[in-house]
C-alpha cells in the first residue's frame, strides 16, 4: 500500500512541474560499455491543435565507451482519419556526452525535425550543455521497501535554424538558452517514474520561449520489455498564426530493449 501511494504521489507531481516552470526524456542510464538498442511502438491520444488517435514508432542506439556517451534516436508519428491527414511530425537527434567529473558532463547535441501541424516545415538546432547530477540519493520507506532518487540540471546554448509553413514562407536564426530539469525515481527494479522539462527562451527577447515536459511511468516485465505511459506538454509563447500556444499528448505503448 505504501508502495502504490509513493507512485502515485510521484507520478501527479512529476506531470505537474510543466505547470510550475524531450530529448533527456531518451536518456537511459547504463551499467557498462557497451551499443544498446530500443524500440518503442506508443498509442496515443492528442488534444490541442490537432484531436486523434496516433501510433508513433521510434528507434535509439546508445554507444558506451569510457567516459564517452553518444546516442542517436529517430522518431516518427503519422495519422489520418475517415477525412483527412491528422499528424505528420518526426525528428532525428544525436548527442555526444563526456563524463569530466562524476557529477558533470559536456555535451553537444544537433537535431533535425518537422511538424506540419503547427506549420514547421524545418527545424535545425546545433547547441553545448552542461549537465550536472543533482541528487543520488536512496530514501528507505521500510525494512523492504526503497525509492532510488536521482536529479540532474542542464544549462547551455543552442542556435536554432526554422522554416515555418506559413504565407509567405517564415525563416529564422536565433540563439536560446537551453536548460531543463531532469527526475528520475526508481520505486523498485521494475518501477521507474521520470519527469524531464525544458525550458528555452531566446537570447534577444524572454517573452519568446518555449516549454516541454513529458513525465512517464515505465513498468519492466523482463530484461526485453517494459509498458510505458507518458503524459507529454508543450507550450510556445510565440506560435504562428492561428496555431494554439500548447499541446498535450497522452501515450501508452511498449518498449523493447536490445
Amino acid at each position: 500500500m505504501k508502495k502504490t501511494i509513493c507512485i502515485s504521489l510521484l507520478f501527479f507531481w512529476a506531470s505537474s512541474l510543466f505547470s510550475q516552470i524531450n530529448t533527456e526524456v531518451f536518456r537511459k542510464e547504463f551499467s557498462e560499455d557497451g551499443i544498446y538498442h530500443k524500440i518503442n511502438v506508443d498509442l496515443g491520444i492528442t488534444k490541442g491543435n490537432t484531436e486523434y488517435t496516433t501510433v508513433r514508432p521510434s528507434y535509439r542506439i546508445d554507444w558506451l565507451k569510457d567516459k564517452f556517451h553518444n546516442f542517436g534516436i529517430v522518431s516518427y508519428a503519422y495519422a489520418e482519419d475517415a477525412v483527412k491527414k491528422r499528424e505528420n511530425r518526426g525528428f532525428i537527434h544525436l548527442r555526444s556526452s563526456y563524463e569530466i567529473f562524476t557529477f558533470l558532463y559536456g555535451e553537444a547535441f544537433v537535431q533535425k525535425e518537422f511538424n506540419e501541424f503547427i506549420l514547421l516545415k524545418d527545424r535545425n538546432l546545433f547547441g553545448l550543455t552542461s549537465r550536472i547530477q543533482i541528487i543520488n540519493e536512496t530514501i528507505k520507506i521500510d525494512s523492504t521497501e526503497r525509492l532510488d532518487i536521482y536529479t540532474f540540471v542542464g544549462l547551455g546554448a543552442m542556435i536554432e535554424n526554422e522554416e515555418l509553413k506559413t504565407k509567405p514562407s517564415k525563416e529564422t536564426t536565433v540563439g536560446r538558452l537551453t536548460s531543463y530539469f531532469s527526475l528520475g525515481v526508481n520505486v523498485s527494479p521494475n518501477i521507474l517514474i521520470k519527469s524531464i522539462t525544458y525550458y528555452q527562451p531566446r537570447f534577444s527577447n524572454d517573452k519568446d520561449y518555449r516549454l516541454l515536459n513529458e513525465s512517464s511511468l515505465n513498468i519492466k516485465f523482463n530484461q526485453n520489455l517494459t509498458f510505458r505511459t507518458s503524459l507529454r506538454l508543450r507550450y510556445d509563447s510565440e506560435p504562428p498564426e492561428k496555431v494554439k500556444p500548447r499541446d498535450l499528448n497522452l501515450l501508452n505503448g511498449i518498449q523493447i530493449d536490445f
